[in-house]
C-alpha cells in the first residue's frame, strides 16, 4: 500500500471513529441532560459575539418557571425550519403560565411572536470552545455522509479481511 493511501485510510478511520463517538455521545447526553437535543450549532450569526455560526453548544433540560431573563434557551419557532438559539428578553405572565419574548444579540429587534413552555427546547449551559466544531458534527447528522462513512468503513474492514485470507 502507498504512504498516501496509508494516511488517507487514517485518516478516514480517525474520521469514523469521532463520528461512533459523538453519536454515542449525543444520545448519552440525552439521557444525562434529560433534553432530546443536547447539543445545538447556530446556524447565523444572530448571537455574535456571544456565540458564533459554527459553535457547539451544550444544552440541558430548562424548566420553563425558572427561566429568567438574559437566559439563552434553544426553541421552535414557527419562522424557523432548525431549532432557534436566542435570549430571553421579556417574560410576561399570562394565566399563571410564562410566554417569553427572544432576540438574538446582534439583531437590532425581538423575534416575531413569543415562546411558550411547548416550544422550549432547552437551556444554553456550555460553549464548547474550538471553532467551527458545531459545524464539523452538524454535517456528521447528514443521512449521506452518515452513509457514505458508513461505506467507506466497510470497505476498509472487508479490505482488511481479504488481505487477511491471502496471508
Amino acid at each position: 500500500m502507498t504512504k498516501r493511501r496509508e494516511v488517507a485510510r487514517s485518516l478516514i478511520e480517525v474520521i469514523v471513529i469521532f463520528a461512533v463517538v459523538f453519536v454515542a455521545a449525543n444520545y448519552g447526553l440525552r439521557f444525562l441532560l434529560g433534553v432530546e437535543y443536547p447539543l445545538a450549532v447556530p446556524t447565523s450569526n444572530s448571537m455574535y459575539p456571544t456565540l458564533k455560526k459554527g459553535d457547539l453548544l451544550i444544552v440541558t433540560k430548562a424548566d420553563p418557571y425558572e427561566l429568567k431573563e438574559g437566559d439563552i434557551i434553544v426553541f421552535q419557532a414557527s419562522w424557523a425550519s432548525k431549532p432557534v438559539v436566542h435570549r430571553i428578553v421579556k417574560i410576561e405572565w399570562v394565566g399563571g403560565s410564562p410566554i417569553f419574548y427572544t432576540k438574538g444579540d446582534a439583531n437590532p429587534h425581538i423575534d416575531i411572536g413569543y415562546r411558550t413552555e411547548d416550544d422550549i427546547i432547552g437551556k444554553v449551559k456550555y460553549r464548547v470552545p474550538i471553532p467551527r466544531l458545531g459545524e464539523f458534527l452538524t454535517l456528521l447528522q447528514n443521512k449521506w455522509v452518515r452513509i457514505a462513512l458508513i461505506g467507506v468503513l466497510g470497505y476498509i474492514i472487508l479490505e482488511d479481511i481479504l488481505k487477511q485470507g491471502k496471508n
